[in-house]
C-alpha cells in the first residue's frame, strides 16, 4: 500500500510471557482502529481477520 503521509509501520512483537503485542503506527491511527483491535484480537484472537480491516 502506498501512503502519502508519513506512517510508523504496525508490527506484532512477542513478550516474554508467551503473548503477542501490537506495537507502531501514528497515535492517530491506532485511536482510529482501537475497536478493531479490542473486538478483532482481544476478544475473538484473530489477527487474520484484523488485519482484514486495515485500509
Amino acid at each position: 500500500m502506498v501512503s502519502r503521509v508519513e506512517e510508523k509501520p504496525l508490527t506484532f512483537e512477542p513478550d516474554k510471557d508467551g503473548t503477542i503485542q501490537l506495537k507502531g503506527g501514528n497515535l492517530d491511527f491506532m485511536r482510529s482502529i482501537d475497536s478493531d483491535i479490542k473486538y478483532w484480537l482481544e476478544i475473538n484472537g484473530s489477527v487474520p481477520c484484523f488485519l482484514g480491516t486495515l485500509q
